[in-house]
């Protein structure tokens, strides 16, 4: 029998329970199996050494960890779906005092609050104005500093993806598919692997994490594999 060395992460595929395509994941840095078991055991005779061992609880995760954030996977894991609707942005700009005027990156579709500011931080929310929704992006204002800071609203249409965690949505089940490559030790080629999960159910938990400082962030999802509603085959490896 052929041995093999892995020195190789999986391309992953989810497939929803009709079969259909969901997600696949090309950039991740870990893709580990692990399987447990527990294990009772009967004792007896002078000694009390073991006599028979029973494994039970068979359990099996899979572990992966993504260099790159996908707003899909994220939304898998929250249990949501990615949306492409128009959406609604929150805007704090600082800007030049023209005229009289100030120039937006954006059309607001708010009023917008003017304050004096001289470094662009501090301001004043008592001498602020509040200018009704105007039309342009630029207006006049009343501010008598040569630069301002503006918070408004305006709607992003184009290139927009959002998904919402919310209190009472989920994680759901999915058929995964690895595909990765192992190192035939006798031939030192290498060939295709592929790992077949039938049903597995994303952890609903996960991180988003930002720091200035340190390596990149990657982003994890664990997943917990189930044996199907008729067998009990909860991983396929398959060399082809």
């Amino acid at each position: 029998m052929a041995r093999f060395g892995s020195r190789e992460v999986a391309d992953v595929t989810f497939y929803n329970n009709e079969g259909v395509p969901v997600l696949f994941l090309d950039t991740l840095k870990l893709t580990n199996m692990s399987n447990e078991a527990e294990r009772t055991y009967i004792t007896g005779g002078r000694g009390n050494p073991r006599l028979l061992a029973f494994d039970y609880n068979r359990t099996a995760t899979f572990e992966i960890s993504d260099a790159l954030m996908n707003p899909k996977s994220l939304a898998l894991q929250a249990g949501v779906e990615v949306e492409t609707t128009p959406q609604v942005i929150h805007m704090r700009e600082v800007v030049d005092v023209v005229g009289g005027s100030i120039t937006l990156k954006e059309i607001p579709n708010s009023d917008v609050r003017v304050y004096s500011t001289a470094d662009g931080y501090d301001f004043d929310t008592a001498t602020g104005e509040v200018v009704p929704a105007p039309t342009t992006a630029t207006f006049p204002v009343t501010v008598t500093t040569t630069k301002a800071v503006a918070f408004y609203t305006y709607e992003a249409t184009d290139n927009v993806e959002k998904f919402t965690i919310r209190s009472d949505k989920f994680s759901g089940f999915y058929k995964v598919v690895g595909d990765t490559v192992i190192t035939n030790y006798e031939t030192k080629e290498e060939e295709a692997w592929q790992i077949v999960i039938p049903q597995a159910k994303i952890n609903s938990a996960f991180e988003i994490t930002m720091e200035a400082e340190g390596d990149a962030s990657v982003f994890d999802m664990t997943l917990d594999i189930f044996k199907p509603d008729v067998g009990t085959e909860m991983i396929h490896f398959i060399k082809y």
